[in-house]
Formats: structure tokens, sequence, C-alpha cells
């Protein structure tokens, strides 16, 4: 019973730390996906060499992989604009629910396969869910 009643007193002592929560589990997702998106970078172009300059397709993907890194390098330094990429996130939000309108009506006409209709609102539903993720907490709410 005397040892069970001293544990937390020798915590706090001792001041252990849990070596995996040093880094805020923010931060730990930002440096996630920038090494996510380096990853691709360095995949696309050993494998694809100079194939992207020739596909408009692959140019925006390779221009988008290019861009995430950036973003992420800015964010984990913090030196990036926390409302721009509020206002990002607010614009992009309101264009998905936009989008969900516009196939929303489609889905009451007969000429669309309402299979397909279902199958793009999972898409947008996907799209939001990985915005609001992104999401920068707003300190005030909380």
């Amino acid at each position: 019973m005397f040892q069970g009643l001293t544990l937390p007193w020798v915590i706090r002592k001792v001041n252990l730390e849990d070596k995996y929560s040093l880094i805020p589990r923010q931060k730990q997702e930002m440096i996630i996906q920038k090494k996510m998106a380096q990853y691709s970078l360095q995949y696309f172009e050993k494998n694809y060499d100079k194939d992207w300059l020739k596909n408009e397709h692959l140019h925006n993907l390779h221009a988008k992989f290019n861009l995430d890194v950036e973003l992420f390098n800015r964010q984990i330094e913090n030196n990036s604009n926390e409302s721009v990429t509020n206002d990002f996130q607010q614009v992009y939000l309101q264009l998905l629910e936009h989008q969900r309108k516009l196939l929303n009506q489609m889905n009451h006409k007969a000429e669309f396969d309402e299979d397909l209709i279902r199958k793009y609102l999972a898409l947008i539903d996907l799209e939001e869910f990985k915005i609001r993720e992104k999401q920068i907490p707003d300190l005030e709410a909380g």
C-alpha cells in the first residue's frame, strides 16, 4: 500500500517524459504529410523521368506535390500565415457544398444514374473530411 501511494510522487520527482509525445500531434501530421509528398515527388521523378512534362494531368500532379512540400515546410517552421490556410479551407468547403447541391439537383433528373451521383457525393464527403481534418483549431471556441 505504501508503494502505491508514493508512486505518483516518485514520477513527479523523476520527471519522466514520453519520448513519443515530444512533438505535438498537429505538427506530427504535417511532418508525415510532408514526407509523403516528398517521397511521392522522388518516386514520380525517378519512375516517370520527364514524361510528366508532356502530360498536363501528370504535370499538375507533380506541381501539387511540389506545392504540398513547400506548404508543409512553411507550416512546420511556423512561418505560414494561418489566416491564408483558414481562408483556403473555408472557400474549399463552400465549393464542396456548392458541388453537393449541384449533384443533388442532378439526382432529380432521370438522365443521370443515381449510383453515379452517389459516387460523386461520396467523393465530396471524402474531400470535406480531409479538409476538416486539416483545419487549424479555433482556440477561442475551445
